[in-house]
């Protein structure tokens, strides 16, 4: 079959001939750990700087925020560096989405194996590099994070990250579903309105015209990036030809690829239940 090749390990690829993809495969391990690096201190960084400046350019407003919760002079610099995967991994995967979504398209059995291209392998790299600096704070500041936001979400992150920071760079190195995983990164777009959103809450203006601006570009955001390109998951998973996996990436695959989709879904019906006639007619009436 022209473009299926066998990686040094053994791991099928497809390279497409279509000039998107070089004729031999190639791994870009030194672009992740470079990404990696830089994401991670570059997250502390943020959060160091926004800590100092936050107080110095909203005097009164940290001063009543920091009086009533303590916690949040720790989770809202966090905050802030939640900003880091939407405005530097989503960009970073951009392009390699678009191309691995046309390949995919282009020749559907195939589409389990294609290989990763450079710039996805920089994004991978930054996405793993944000979540460990989270999940360093996570752990270190544990209480102020369940305070923030509470325990089942707090086991979420866990989780999501945990598992992101396993399988996204197996998935590269093994060649696997990484249409899948390009998708996943670009959806990190979708955090620049929750940001927006959670900052004026935390800073007590949950309310008027900029907070109903930021729900609904967070909503618009989160339906475009994570649920309207699902029937294309669904294509892609009926359209695979398995036959060249191994147990090991078969397995991975099988599992790995719907857990996104099903947390997507179902952090988007907690958005509509947030905003349903019934939960507003409660909030009205709760004295």
């Amino acid at each position: 079959m022209p473009g299926a090749q066998r990686t040094g390990e053994g791991y099928f690829v497809y390279t497409p001939s279509n000039g998107d993809f070089p004729a031999t495969y190639e791994a870009h391990w030194d672009a992740f750990l470079w990404w990696w690096t830089f994401s991670m201190f570059g997250c502390f960084a943020v959060v160091i700087l926004s800590r100092v400046l936050l107080p110095l350019l909203l005097p009164a407003s940290w001063e009543a925020m920091v009086k009533e919760s303590p916690w949040k002079a720790v989770s809202v610099p966090k905050n802030v560096a939640e900003w880091w995967p939407a405005f530097v991994v989503a960009p970073l995967a951009w392009r390699p989405c678009r191309i691995l979504t046309e390949a995919a398209l282009a020749e559907p059995a195939m589409a389990l194996y294609l290989p990763a291209p450079f710039h996805m392998w920089c994004a991978t790299g930054a996405a793993v590099g944000y979540m460990t600096f989270d999940c360093a704070l996570l752990l270190v500041f544990r209480k102020a994070m369940i305070s923030s936001m509470k325990l089942p979400m707090y086991v979420q992150i866990w989780g999501h990250h945990i598992l992101s920071m396993l399988i996204w760079p197996i998935g590269l190195h093994t060649n696997i579903a990484t249409v899948f995983i390009a998708w996943f990164l670009l959806s990190e777009g979708s955090n620049i309105f929750l940001n927006c959103r959670t900052l004026l809450i935390k800073f007590n203006a949950g309310h008027g015209a900029k907070f109903a601006a930021a729900n609904a570009l967070f909503s618009l955001s989160f339906l475009v990036l994570r649920i309207l390109p699902i029937p294309l998951f669904m294509a892609f998973w009926y359209g695979f030809d398995w036959s060249h996996t191994t147990w090991f990436t078969l397995a991975m695959a099988a599992s790995s690829t719907p857990l996104p989709v099903m947390l997507n879904l179902y952090w988007f019906s907690l958005m509509r239940s947030m905003v349903s006639p019934s939960k507003k007619k409660k909030l009205k009436e709760k004295p």
